[in-house]
């Protein structure tokens, strides 16, 4: 994991990027991820940077190194 954040509203929900250009949302309560998000950033390509929308709870961003940016429905 390179990067993570708390879902503001239920402070429960993180979202995490990682080295190899994967995202998860997990429950901190429970331990355990509530799956990936696919189909945002190549293979290999590091995100490094993920985020909720403090104003839109059900969206979250992902940033990877080669620039690509991606906003997420989450539906949390």
């Amino acid at each position: 994991m390179i990067c993570m954040d708390i879902l503001p509203s239920d402070s429960n929900t993180d979202i995490s990027g990682s080295e190899d250009g994967t995202v998860f949302l997990s429950s901190l309560a429970a331990g355990k991820p509530l799956g990936e998000l696919a189909g945002g950033h190549g293979d290999g390509d590091a995100v490094e940077v993920a985020g909720f929308c403090p104003h839109l709870p059900n969206v979250a961003a992902t940033g990877d190194v080669q620039g690509r940016l991606s906003l997420w429905d989450i539906g949390v």
